[in-house]
């Protein structure tokens, strides 16, 4: 630890950078427009304390890690996406709730979080849907990560939560608009609260906006068979897939 140049304070020796200085107690500016991950610039400012710089004391070449957002997918959104992911697995395996998996997807900018069930949950929970998805939200919404995400989407087996396309794919073609769309209103989060959709009213209360997509079977199909998914890896028998693929640069196709 050294002094620092003009305050009575002691800073690491080792740090890459020193700023010195003090924020007013009486005084303050207009700070802003800022732009933020989900890859909009406001079009507000808003006062802020002063800051008074006294001193920037750093290292020779020194490193100054920084994250610009914007639209995604960018570099302020990866730690965050994963970190937020692994975190709600980790409360779904606490739930006994025949959860496999969740990601928040890069592209969706941690608005989405897209988590895979069994496709047997009805036969281990004995719930009705809404029940299930009830479920879901609840363990998500009532623990603190819940304040990170208004919209849940819940898939099958065969969608992987981090196949952005198979995700689109499932919730263009297997959700509901009327019985697969649950909304609720009673928990405490607004999401990342970061949303330029948000109205005055649900930013002031911090809570509104929660929905779960479902596309899961809906009630009236639960315990009939799966349909059927038609593929080129599912619907032709291997051997002419093995000759397809064996010819597909002569074709003039990249494999």
């Amino acid at each position: 630890m050294v002094k620092a140049e003009t305050c009575d304070v002691l800073v690491p020796a080792e740090c890459e950078i020193i700023i010195e200085g003090y924020v007013s107690a009486d005084k303050s500016v207009a700070e802003g427009p800022f732009g933020e991950f989900p890859g909009y610039l406001s079009n507000q400012s808003s006062l802020k304390p002063l800051a008074k710089i006294t001193c920037v004391t750093f290292r020779d070449e020194a490193i100054l890690p920084i994250c610009i957002p914007g639209v995604p997918i960018d570099s302020t959104l990866m730690l965050g996406c994963f970190c937020l992911s692994a975190t709600a697995r980790v409360y779904f395996e606490k739930s006994g709730l025949p959860i496999i998996d969740c990601f928040s997807p890069l592209e969706a900018s941690s608005h989405w979080l897209v988590i895979r069930v069994r496709d047997d949950w009805h036969k281990i929970t004995g719930m009705t849907v809404k029940a299930f998805i009830d479920k879901i939200a609840e363990v998500f919404w009532t623990n603190h990560i819940g304040k990170t995400t208004a919209k849940l989407i819940i898939v099958g087996e065969d969608i992987p939560p981090d196949d952005s396309n198979k995700v689109t794919w499932a919730l263009a073609t297997r959700n509901n608009p009327v019985q697969g769309v649950f909304h609720y209103p009673q928990y405490d989060s607004d999401g990342t609260g970061l949303q330029i959709y948000l109205d005055v009213a649900t930013k002031l209360r911090g809570r509104g906006g929660l929905v779960a997509y479902s596309c899961l079977q809906i009630q009236q199909q639960v315990n009939q068979p799966l349909e059927q998914v038609l593929s080129f890896a599912t619907n032709y028998p291997l051997p002419l897939q093995e000759k397809i693929k064996s010819k597909w640069s002569e074709w003039g196709f990249d494999r």
